[in-house]
């Protein structure tokens, strides 16, 4: 299973760093982040998106970051595309794009949709434009709130239709240290997961194995030791498991 972490560039830098260490360390190959955060822009903030950045390529660790009509300003960048000349790989999209510009960034970026809503309708206009949607992947929401999350039964009946037209798949489960703010409840995709965060081996392994995820990432921007520990057995292809041995 391919695994990921979870940053967020209102964070301090030396948080970023740490999780970033960490999360290489463990396997991760892969990062999320948002990049329109309305209350995000100016030098200080373009800075610390390079450095990010250059730290995520350093230690291999590709970066999913979702982006909007604003990205650019914030960045101070001329056009989406200069994303690619800092790294970034995986550009997630959720409004403010029309297919033929979907279809433009498709030949300079992987495009990561969101797994929840996306049509055939919206697929097939893609399509249309020119995309080849095999390049293409599909994200699930983490949710925040309580009850709000999905079902895994939900999340896998999408998924088989989404992998049946190529698309590589995403999803996210909480965290057990240092969860996000300003609800503070984790931010898993599957709403069971919630109640569960210490079982980070168990959550990912469901994602993958009962609904067919291909990368599993974690919302939250931390994990504790015992997290950590799950989580890079997970990225190494196995996990321990306890029994008690009667003489």
């Amino acid at each position: 299973m391919k695994t990921g972490i979870s940053i967020y560039l209102s964070s301090p830098l030396q948080d970023i760093e740490r999780t970033i260490e960490r999360g290489a360390a463990a396997g991760a190959r892969y990062a999320f982040t948002s990049l329109h955060i309305p209350e995000d822009g100016g030098a200080a903030y373009a800075d610390k998106v390079r450095h990010v950045l250059s730290l995520l390529s350093a230690r291999g660790i590709a970066l999913i970051a979702d982006v909007g009509p604003r990205t650019c300003d914030l960045l101070g960048l001329e056009r989406i595309e200069d994303l690619r000349d800092l790294g970034l790989e995986y550009l997630r999209l959720d409004y403010g794009f029309s297919a033929r510009r979907v279809a433009e960034l498709s030949g300079v970026f992987r495009i990561v949709v969101n797994a929840s809503t996306v049509s055939s309708d919206e697929i097939a206009s893609w399509r249309e434009a020119g995309a080849d949607v095999t390049r293409f992947a599909a994200c699930h929401n983490f949710y925040p709130k309580p009850y709000t999350g999905l079902a895994l039964e939900d999340i896998a009946r999408t998924n088989l239709r989404l992998a049946a037209l190529g698309f590589e798949i995403m999803a996210f489960v909480p965290g057990d240290a240092n969860v996000r703010g300003p609800v503070f409840e984790g931010l898993p995709t599957v709403e069971a997961h919630r109640g569960r965060a210490s079982k980070v081996a168990l959550n990912m392994l469901e994602l993958a194995h009962g609904a067919d995820c291909d990368i599993v990432l974690v919302g939250d921007p931390d994990l504790s030791d015992a997290g950590w520990a799950q989580f890079a057995q997970v990225s190494a292809g196995y996990v321990d498991l306890q029994c008690e041995l009667e003489s």
